[in-house]
Protein backbone atom coordinates (compact mmCIF):
# COMPACT_ATOMS: atom_id res chain seq x y z
CA UNK A 1 0.00 0.00 0.00
CA UNK A 2 2.99 2.49 0.33
CA UNK A 3 4.59 1.75 -2.40
CA UNK A 4 1.60 2.57 -4.65
CA UNK A 5 1.05 5.96 -2.56
CA UNK A 6 4.97 6.56 -3.22
CA UNK A 7 4.53 5.98 -6.59
CA UNK A 8 1.18 8.07 -7.83
CA UNK A 9 3.02 10.35 -5.48
CA UNK A 10 6.27 10.52 -8.01
CA UNK A 11 3.92 10.06 -11.10
CA UNK A 12 2.45 13.57 -10.06
CA UNK A 13 5.72 14.88 -9.46
CA UNK A 14 6.90 14.19 -12.71
CA UNK A 15 3.98 15.55 -14.43
CA UNK A 16 3.07 18.52 -12.39
CA UNK A 17 6.80 19.87 -12.02
CA UNK A 18 6.56 21.24 -16.20
CA UNK A 19 3.37 21.81 -16.14
CA UNK A 20 3.31 23.91 -13.04
CA UNK A 21 6.45 25.62 -14.54
CA UNK A 22 4.83 25.91 -18.04
CA UNK A 23 2.20 28.14 -16.20
CA UNK A 24 4.55 30.04 -14.38
CA UNK A 25 6.30 31.06 -17.73
CA UNK A 26 2.76 31.91 -19.79
CA UNK A 27 1.67 34.06 -16.73
CA UNK A 28 5.13 36.36 -16.61
CA UNK A 29 5.20 36.97 -20.51
CA UNK A 30 2.91 39.59 -19.64
CA UNK A 31 4.61 41.05 -16.75
CA UNK A 32 7.96 41.33 -18.59
CA UNK A 33 6.17 43.31 -21.39
CA UNK A 34 4.65 45.39 -19.16
CA UNK A 35 8.10 45.95 -16.89
CA UNK A 36 9.63 46.84 -20.24
CA UNK A 37 7.12 49.57 -20.89
CA UNK A 38 7.40 51.03 -17.50
CA UNK A 39 11.37 51.27 -17.80
CA UNK A 40 11.11 53.11 -21.23
CA UNK A 41 8.91 55.30 -19.63
CA UNK A 42 10.95 55.88 -16.80
CA UNK A 43 13.98 56.35 -19.30
CA UNK A 44 12.30 59.06 -20.88
CA UNK A 45 11.12 61.27 -18.40
CA UNK A 46 12.80 64.10 -17.44
CA UNK A 47 12.78 64.25 -13.64
CA UNK A 48 14.45 66.71 -11.40
CA UNK A 49 14.57 67.15 -8.20
CA UNK A 50 13.97 70.43 -5.97
CA UNK A 51 16.23 71.28 -3.51
CA UNK A 52 14.12 70.60 -0.68
CA UNK A 53 13.41 67.03 -2.20
CA UNK A 54 17.16 66.50 -2.33
CA UNK A 55 17.57 67.46 1.41
CA UNK A 56 14.76 65.44 2.45
CA UNK A 57 16.62 62.12 0.35
CA UNK A 58 19.97 63.67 2.19
CA UNK A 59 17.99 63.08 5.58
CA UNK A 60 16.63 60.23 4.92
CA UNK A 61 19.84 58.22 3.29
CA UNK A 62 21.53 59.18 6.46
CA UNK A 63 19.30 57.44 8.80
CA UNK A 64 19.24 54.23 7.06
CA UNK A 65 23.21 54.71 6.64
CA UNK A 66 22.95 55.01 10.68
CA UNK A 67 20.97 52.54 10.98
CA UNK A 68 22.60 49.74 8.77
CA UNK A 69 25.94 50.54 9.62
CA UNK A 70 25.67 52.07 13.18
CA UNK A 71 27.21 54.96 12.48
CA UNK A 72 26.18 58.28 14.73
CA UNK A 73 23.47 59.58 13.76
CA UNK A 74 23.73 62.97 15.04
CA UNK A 75 26.85 63.17 13.17
CA UNK A 76 26.08 62.33 10.06
CA UNK A 77 22.54 64.26 10.20
CA UNK A 78 24.38 67.26 11.13
CA UNK A 79 27.27 66.87 8.21
CA UNK A 80 24.80 66.41 5.88
CA UNK A 81 22.12 69.85 6.50
CA UNK A 82 25.00 72.44 7.46
CA UNK A 83 26.41 73.68 4.71
CA UNK A 84 29.60 73.80 6.30
CA UNK A 85 29.21 70.20 7.67
CA UNK A 86 30.78 69.43 11.28
CA UNK A 87 33.83 67.23 9.70
CA UNK A 88 36.96 68.89 9.03
CA UNK A 89 37.63 69.42 5.14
Amino acid sequence: MDEIFLILLGIAWALGTPLIAIVALVRTAGLRAQNERLAADLASADLQLRPYEFRILQVISAIVFACVFGVALPGILLDMILPGGISPR
